[in-house]
């Protein structure tokens, strides 16, 4: 076992390298692709986007005359977001339910518009006769709660919510959880029924397999490039580290001919010593990324190990030894090297 180690030594930092690499690649992905299926501001999966247009740019129709129809038509408990154009908030509006998120009160006073607010953004408050005041769209909103917004590179959660302004035009972006498109369909049939100048489209915010894969090579555009890079190295450099380990065994190869060893039998042979290699290497590699983890340095990219991932990458490195060594043996009894024919 000694003397292996010491002739695959460069194997060994080669797949130790390449383990923790892929480790941390694999785990990235995963856990991006994880965080598409969480939806933002704590919708469930069953929450639907309503988009409500009209082609002269607006409506004489307000948004408190379509909550009041939904309301009307529909005794379900429903939350209710809406777009108010900015990156930042959305306006909302909750109907027998509690808001899917922790909060901590700060005062009950709703008779006026209100606020919920991340607590990063109370510093931008100010005090009036008591009451914590947030300036959104140029009125004063009184601030009843604050959380702590959890970070999220997908999905963001919003960092304000400002109660419903129910005058404002219906015309926008919704997004309902509770409610089944059948019934939301109904409502926005009858509220739109005198108002031809009005066209509706409702969808599922839970994405497709598709759409979610494409959210994580936007997310994780690195780690893909990275990855990519990584397989194009190993193509150049493998074959031929490998090559020269298979040299540096040519007394133990020649010793194994002298007593009727066949080609096959080599090539099983070398590639159970190489499938040890990258496990021990693999071993040693998955420590290496758990240590990068833990130092927090590519918190951003990565900043924690999924088993999944793991499991995929030993995987990965298993084929890649696989492959790497029947690919070399093949190449070396070709060319009549260490492992030669007729012997």
């Amino acid at each position: 076992m000694t003397t292996l180690v010491k002739k695959s030594v460069y194997i060994i930092i080669y797949y130790i390298a390449v383990a923790a690499f892929s480790c941390l690649a694999f785990s990235a992905l995963l856990n991006s692709y994880k965080a598409t299926g969480i939806l933002q501001d704590g919708l469930g999966d069953e929450s639907l986007q309503v988009s409500i247009v009209s082609p002269s740019g607006g409506s004489s129709l307000t948004t408190g005359q379509f909550v009041d129809e939904l309301l009307a038509k529909n005794s379900s408990p429903f939350l209710l977001y809406k777009d108010n154009g900015s990156n930042y908030g959305v306006e909302y509006l909750i109907h027998n339910r509690e808001l899917p998120f922790s909060v901590k009160t700060i005062s009950r006073d709703e008779e006026s518009p209100v606020m919920i607010l991340d607590e990063a953004l109370l510093h931008n408050t100010v005090t009036q006769d008591g009451e914590t005041i947030f300036l959104y769209k140029s009125e004063p909103y009184h601030v009843i709660a604050s959380f702590d917004k959890q970070e999220k590179n997908i999905n963001q959660d919003s960092s304000f919510y400002a109660s419903l302004d129910k005058q404002a035009d219906v015309t926008g972006t919704y997004y309902i959880d509770g409610l089944e498109a059948k019934e939301i369909t109904q409502t926005l049939d009858t509220l739109v029924s005198g108002n031809t100048e009005l066209n509706y489209q409702i969808l599922p915010l839970k994405k497709t397999v598709k759409e979610r894969a494409g959210l994580v090579i936007q997310d994780q555009a690195l780690v893909v490039i990275l990855l990519a890079a990584t397989l194009f190295l190993i193509a150049i450099n493998t074959i031929g580290t490998t090559l020269a380990w298979i040299h540096s065994r040519n007394d133990e190869i020649y010793a194994r001919y002298l007593v009727g060893a066949t080609f096959k039998s080599l090539q099983w042979w070398l590639l159970k010593d190489y499938w040890l290699i990258v496990a021990g290497s693999f071993a040693a590699g998955l420590a290496v990324s758990f240590i990068i983890v833990q130092s927090g340095v590519f918190n951003y990219v990565v900043n924690d190990l999924n088993i999944r991932g793991i499991v995929i990458a030993l995987v990965f490195c298993l084929i890649l030894g696989t492959m790497t060594e029947i690919t070399s043996t093949l190449w070396d009894y070709r060319k009549k090297e260490t492992i030669r024919k007729g012997i």
